[in-house]
C-alpha cells in the first residue's frame, strides 16, 4: 500500500509540476506582451513631443515668414504709395 501511495504523490506532483509549468509558460508571454505594450507606449510619447516640436517649430515659421513678408512689401508698398503721390501732383 505505501507504494500504491508514492505512485500517487508522485502522479500527483508531476500534474501540478506540469500545470506550473504551463502558468510559468501564461506568465512569460504576458510579460511579453506588457514588454512590448511598454515600447509601444514609449514610442506614441516620442511621437507626440516629436509632432510638439515639429508644430512649434511650424508656428515659429510663420512667424518669422509673416515678418519676412511685412519687411519685403513695405518698401514696395512705400514706392507704389510714393509714385501714386508723385503722379498727383
Amino acid at each position: 500500500m505505501a507504494d500504491t501511495r508514492r505512485v500517487s504523490v508522485a502522479t500527483a506532483a508531476l500534474r501540478r509540476k506540469k500545470l506550473l509549468e504551463g502558468e510559468v509558460e501564461r506568465v512569460g508571454g504576458m510579460r511579453l506582451a506588457l514588454e512590448k505594450q511598454a515600447i509601444d507606449l514609449e514610442s506614441a510619447n516620442l511621437n507626440r513631443e516629436t509632432l510638439a516640436a515639429m508644430d512649434k517649430a511650424a508656428k515659429a515659421l510663420q512667424l518669422i515668414h509673416g515678418r519676412c513678408v511685412l519687411l519685403s512689401l513695405s518698401p514696395q508698398t512705400m514706392l507704389k504709395d510714393g509714385f501714386k503721390d508723385a503722379r498727383r501732383s
